[in-house]
């Protein structure tokens, strides 16, 4: 994967800020000056490495859901070809796509289902999309599970991915603007967001070898 290469890239750039003899000094128009509050600028590289792992966690799931979706879309598969999790995807997003909507009338519940019927009845070829998966900023490792679940993808998993909860917590604080760039990984070492590196990285490969089996063997099918 291209992100991996990039974050594994950064990682090995802001590594050697940790060492406090390391002195740091930019330049302009040929003049160099030093870098006064490196520790600070440390931190916030660090609460930046947190979110480029999410970013990849979610960019990761959603494109592999998404290739199975189109998969899906070329072989023409229709309500009663799909297996009953995909049914069930494909009906709770039908069914939401309507009620997210708080001004929603009776008759628009009773077009849709209507809309519903007559494709199935009619062996019309379904169609997910990005809408269906509801990823909003919570994917971690139950969520991921959850999604694995929810299609009848099967994953072997080396680890349980324990440190997704904290990228995922974490990136949704410097989100919402609850904590600083400073202070959220203000207390890891570079050896904590290499463990956290690795895990996150071991626990998306699993999942997307379950994803390429699922696709290639057309598993979506009855």
């Amino acid at each position: 994967m291209e992100r991996t290469e990039e974050i594994n890239y950064y990682f090995e750039l802001i590594k050697p800020l940790e060492d406090d003899k390391l002195v740091m000094f930019f330049s302009k128009n040929k003049k160099y000056t030093q870098v006064s509050k490196k520790e600070q600028f440390f931190k916030i590289l660090k609460s930046n490495f947190l979110l480029m792992l999410y970013n990849l966690v979610e960019s990761t799931i959603i494109n592999g859901l998404l290739e199975i979706y189109e998969k899906i879309k070329e072989d023409d598969c229709s309500y009663q070809e799909v297996i009953d999790e995909i049914q069930d995807v494909w009906i709770n997003w039908k069914i939401r796509d309507v009620y997210g909507n708080s001004s929603t009338k009776l008759i628009t519940y009773k077009n849709k289902i209507k809309e519903m019927i007559v494709c199935v009845a009619n062996d019309t070829p379904i169609d997910l999309s990005k809408d269906s998966l509801d990823i909003k900023g919570n994917l971690d490792a139950r969520k991921i599970r959850k999604l694995c679940q929810d299609h009848r993808i099967i994953c072997s998993l080396s680890t349980k991915g324990e440190h997704l909860l904290r990228v995922k917590n974490d990136r949704n604080k410097l989100a919402h603007g609850d904590v600083s760039f400073s202070d959220c990984a203000r207390d890891l070492t570079m050896r904590d967001l290499e463990k956290i590196r690795d895990d996150v990285f071991s626990f998306l490969k699993d999942v997307l070898n379950g994803m390429q089996k699922y696709y290639d063997d057309d598993l979506y099918k009855r």
